[in-house]
């Protein structure tokens, strides 16, 4: 069965973000290493942006050890073009993407009609702010971030939905 997993914000090879976020020193191998033990072939990973920051030419090989199909969704440190993250790892490269009547971001979306979530990253653990969105709603909108995820790709329904599985919503959206 094909699972779909999330993750944001890595900042890979961003020296600043070691202070900003409070990350190890060994952030950047956490997470790849981390998204290359859960992932399989049948997975799909989507990746809320802000990707990779310094040293770029090492995305592709880093990329390369995640065997999924992996999507990204440019945050707005990612500064390529969709085609060149594209031929350096990525499956799918795009501003934004709706699958499953989910709304799937970097920064917070207003409510887009015909979704029942919007999945996002962006604000970290201190960075950002939910009231500079004052049309956030908490039941709508749901943030990730890697720092509270222990650098690890997140289940999708377990991220909208806990442990407990509500059959009839995993079946509205993971058929």
């Amino acid at each position: 069965m094909r699972r779909t997993y999330i993750s944001t914000d890595w900042h890979c090879n961003h020296g600043k973000i070691l202070q900003y976020e409070n990350r190890p020193a060994d952030f950047t191998k956490r997470i790849i290493v981390n998204h290359s033990k859960i992932l399989t072939q049948k997975d799909i990973l989507i990746v809320l942006g802000d990707v990779w920051f310094n040293r770029i030419s090492e995305l592709k090989e880093a990329i390369a050890q995640i065997d999924c199909k992996k999507f990204l969704i440019k945050g707005n440190h990612d500064h390529k073009s969709v085609t060149w993250y594209m031929r350096n790892g990525f499956d799918w490269c795009g501003e934004l993407l709706v699958m499953h009547n989910i709304l799937f971001s970097h920064k917070p979306q207003q409510r887009l009609e015909g979704t029942d979530f919007n999945v996002h990253g962006h604000f970290h653990k201190t960075s950002h702010k939910i009231e500079d969105y004052e049309w956030y709603d908490k039941e709508y909108h749901r943030g990730l971030s890697i720092e509270y995820a222990e650098y690890k790709p997140i289940l999708l329904e377990k991220f909208l939905f806990g442990d407990v599985k509500n059959e009839q919503l995993w079946r509205r959206y993971f058929k």
